[in-house]
């Protein structure tokens, strides 16, 4: 009476890996029954065609380490499958397969920068200023958003769909100056989510000048009447 059985580990690396890196997994194949096996074979299904372990024989309960790799997708995590074959030294075909869910390292991020007008404007003018929106982490945001505090809370400027990493957007804008300002502090905030649904958000400030023209005016006007000498004079 003989039981060929092949049982299969996976495990993921202890330090998920960034998307794009190169992914190290480790497993072990043991014999778990009671007769020897011959051509035992292990594939994985993200390495390719090439076998992540292959042994002519192995001997009931004996475990044999092995480790395997494959570049990490553009994803929050990867599920790798692998599949052990041999066959008993009497002729029994057996296989058996194992999944892991490995995570993989994302750092979703978002930059905004914003610039004041080239020339300051006067007070009550109108102001326009331009700015930039960055994905400057390694994960596409997914509907990004810029708002401004002018001219009220949680203005919208600035929407898209989705952006890359790496890519960014330019912007811009205007609002009314105020009455009687020697400057106007204007924030930005950009805000976004990866397809983890992470959500990132990044503020910026900007200080534009606002072009004064102060000035005083003084008039002076003579009696309508005539002073005599000695008297006094009511200007």
């Amino acid at each position: 009476a003989t039981t060929p059985l092949l049982a299969v580990t996976q495990d993921c690396p202890a330090n998920p890996v960034s998307p794009g890196g190169l992914l190290t997994y480790s497993g072990t194949v043991r014999n778990a029954g009671n007769i020897t096996l011959t051509d035992v074979v292990v594939l994985n299904n993200l390495s390719g065609a090439t076998p992540v372990f292959t042994a002519a024989t192995l001997a009931p309960g004996v475990v044999t380490n092995f480790t395997g790799s494959y570049v990490a997708p553009t994803d929050c995590s990867t599920t790798s499958t692998l599949t052990a074959t041999g066959r008993s030294i009497c002729g029994v075909a057996i296989t058996n397969t194992v999944s892991a869910t490995c995570p993989i390292l994302t750092t979703p991020q978002i930059t905004v920068t914003a610039v004041c007008p080239a020339t300051p404007v006067l007070p009550g003018g109108s102001s326009t200023y331009s700015g930039t929106v960055r994905n400057n982490g390694n994960m596409t945001l997914l509907n990004v958003v810029v708002v401004s505090d002018r001219p009220a809370a949680n203005t919208t400027v600035f929407t898209v769909a989705s952006l890359a990493p790496g890519a960014s957007a330019n912007f811009t804008g205007a609002y009314t100056v105020p009455i009687n300002a020697c400057s106007v502090i204007t924030s930005f905030t950009g805000i976004g989510r990866d397809i983890c649904t992470t959500s990132v958000t990044n503020t910026v400030s900007i200080i534009c000048t606002v072009t004064t023209a102060p000035a005083i005016a003084v008039t002076l006007a003579c009696p309508a009447v005539s002073a005599s000498p000695g008297g006094p004079i009511t200007y």
